[in-house]
This record gives C-alpha cells, structure tokens and sequence, in this order.
C-alpha cells in the first residue's frame, strides 16, 4: 500500500487553487523537487480554464480552453485530471511511498489497484473491520509523509524518474 488517507474536504480545482491553505501545492520549477510535484495547477479565469504547466505535462501546449467544452481540453493527460473537477483534502493521512506496507487482501473491495480513489461505503460488508485496519496501520506505521516517493531518487534539488527502481511492494 502506498497511501490511505480520510477525506475531511472536497473542493472543487477552482476552489483548491484560490485557497490560502494550499499555495505551497503549486507547481514551481526553480524550487525543490516537491514544490516541483506540485499540483495545484488547474483554475478558472475568464470563463476559461487555465493551466500552470505541471509536473506532467510536457511543452504549453492545451494550456487555456473553454469550460464550455465539457471539461475536455483535447489533452490526454490535463482531460484526465479536471474529469472529476474534485480535490480530496485530507488532514489525516500515511503516505508510504517507498517504504510501503503489505495490504491485508481481505479488504480488496475497499482498494482500488491503480491511481484513483474508491470509496468503502457503510454499506460494504468489510465497513467497519477496514476501518479498524486501516487506524490500526496508522497507528503503527505513523501519520504524515513516511517514505518518498516509489519512481523517484532524491537528488541535489532534483527528482529523478526511475522506473527500473521500484520498491519489492510495487512489483506486486
């Protein structure tokens, strides 16, 4: 497991971008490398959606297009990214990275096995039990920022995309 996180907040990518909380989240070039990881990025001005060019996204090009057009810039990459037009803010979080934990298979239909979110709902028959598992993790492993991480080799200033690298968990 890489991540989990309870969600206390749910803000729109507009909201999340002009919140005071979040401004360290943007992306910077000539900073560390998490400020580079940033991904407060996406706003609206104008009636058109904007775009600071992020972490994942190469060259300007897609950076301003119409919030008329159904969320769909014709990019890939940024299509993906405003399609829920949500962001989770979470205050209680373990994020793991490189130093992730084994999942206990039992709670399968709590996870989703890729990026993404999946929610365990009350009405899921293992409800309760993941949740004691998963304060439990918690507790043990710690909250906050424990590992880096899985595809990148903290450097000078610099994060470096590894992807012969990866941790024993994310071969699984």
């Amino acid at each position: 497991m890489i991540y989990v996180a309870k969600v206390d907040e749910i803000l729109t990518l507009n909201e999340y971008f002009h919140d005071e909380r979040f401004q360290m989240k943007k992306f910077v070039e000539d900073e560390g490398w998490e400020r580079r990881r940033g991904d407060n990025v996406y706003y609206i001005e104008d009636g058109m959606w904007k775009w600071i060019r992020g972490h994942e996204h190469d060259g300007n090009e897609c950076k301003f297009f119409p919030i008329q057009s159904a969320n769909k810039s014709g990019c890939k990459l940024i299509d993906k990214d405003i399609e829920g037009n949500r962001v989770f803010i979470c205050k209680e979080f373990s994020y793991f990275g490189d130093k992730c934990v084994e999942f206990d298979k039992q709670f399968a239909s709590c996870i989703i096995e890729k990026q993404g979110i999946k929610y365990c709902k009350e009405d899921n028959p293992k409800h309760k039990e993941f949740l004691t598992y998963i304060q439990k993790l918690m507790s043990k492993y710690g909250k906050g920022k424990i590992g880096n991480p899985i595809l990148c080799t903290i450097g000078e200033r610099k994060c470096i995309e590894k992807e012969t690298n990866l941790s024993s968990c994310a071969k699984n």
